[in-house]
């Protein structure tokens, strides 16, 4: 049980993508010319505008212990350095060059976005759950996916990746492994199993990690790169016999296009249907009280003005009231008066 939660746990650590197209002559081809020319095809996906529907859901012995409806919606620009993403309701991330920001789920009965601002490496909180869309298909839907980053893959293709087996056809088949197969516990690192579509961009369409893991990816080519619409996994952990399944369809609205700007603006994490939104610092002050940095109206994304608080806002209405009250009662003697001279 201890050497199989090592395996999972060197899957989590050290996941990796792995495509390759050869001959049936296995030492005809030259191993790191195709890994940075099918990484470069991963590499092409620089920008986009998707969204996921779907479920992911978990068993435990038989029994079903999770069934989590997948509503998220994701928005990126890897070379400016601009992501977001938002799930179900549970709360939206967003990383610009400067921070992060997360903004979370309202509290029961209040209409009042909550926004938190960071420092640039802070981490998403475990409920959000983002990834890099790179990098789909290369972790399990079991784990913290916002720890998968497509730079350990590619520090795994250019120096740790070992060719354990290779067969073409239809589709070519490589079976990989950490080039160090042991880790410092003496545990064997898990061996990847890659199926890739060579008439399609290279496009991973299976991944098997042992027996543990596997992965399903449909491809399509979005003016004129290819890009995953479906995911399909299924993670079976024997020690707890656990089985997490997820089956995904993404939607693309743009794939290398120009992002809206105000997509990455953390005044675009409020809803409509939030009265305002409050901007707080990632730290309290020495009191442990919040520090609010901002106040953010809806709509508009505009500050909020202290004469348009609640308090203020009250009072133009009343005295508005009490001018309308006068003109009228001013109109009244006029008249009154008017009558009388006649």
């Amino acid at each position: 049980m201890y050497m199989t939660f090592l395996k999972h746990f060197s899957f989590v650590a050290v996941s990796f993508v792995v495509f390759c197209v050869v001959t049936s002559n296995v030492m005809a081809f030259d191993d790191k010319e195709l890994v940075f020319g099918i990484d470069d095809s991963r590499m092409r996906i620089i920008s986009g505008i998707f969204t996921v529907a779907g479920t992911t859901i978990e068993t435990i012995s038989g029994k079903e212990t999770k069934n989590i409806i997948e509503d998220c919606y994701v928005a990126f620009d890897y070379s400016n350095g601009f992501y977001r993403f938002d799930r179900n309701g549970q709360g939206k991330y967003l990383v610009t060059p400067d921070a992060v920001f997360h903004r979370w789920k309202n509290k029961p009965g209040s209409n009042v976005a909550d926004i938190t601002q960071h420092p640039r490496d802070y981490g998403p909180h475990t409920n959000i759950n983002p990834f890099e869309i790179r990098s789909l298909g290369f972790f399990s839907c079991n784990a913290p996916y916002y720890d998968f980053k497509y730079d350990k893959y590619r520090l795994f293709l250019t120096k740790n990746a070992k060719v354990l087996d290779v067969k073409d056809g239809v589709l070519a088949y490589l079976a990989l492994q950490n080039a160090n197969p042991k880790d410092r516990s003496g545990a064997e690192y898990p061996i990847y199993k890659f199926w890739v579509d060579k008439t399609h961009g290279y496009t991973t369409t299976q991944i098997q990690v042992d027996s543990f893991v596997n992965s399903e990816l449909t491809w399509k080519q979005i003016d004129g790169v290819y890009v995953p619409v479906a995911f399909r996994q299924k993670y079976h952990s024997l020690p707890a016999d656990q089985i997490v399944e997820a089956n995904w369809v993404l939607n693309w609205q743009a794939v290398n296009k120009t992002i809206p700007s105000e997509i990455f603006s953390y005044k675009d994490l409020i809803d409509k249907n939030d009265v305002e939104g409050v901007l707080y610092a990632g730290n309290a002050d020495r009191t442990g009280t919040p520090v609010v940095l901002e106040h953010i109206s809806s709509g508009d994304s505009t500050v909020i003005q202290k004469s348009m608080t609640p308090t203020n806002l009250s009072k133009i209405v009343m005295a508005l009231g009490l001018l309308l009250i006068a003109i009228s009662l001013g109109k009244k003697i006029y008249d009154w008066r008017s009558r009388k001279s006649e």
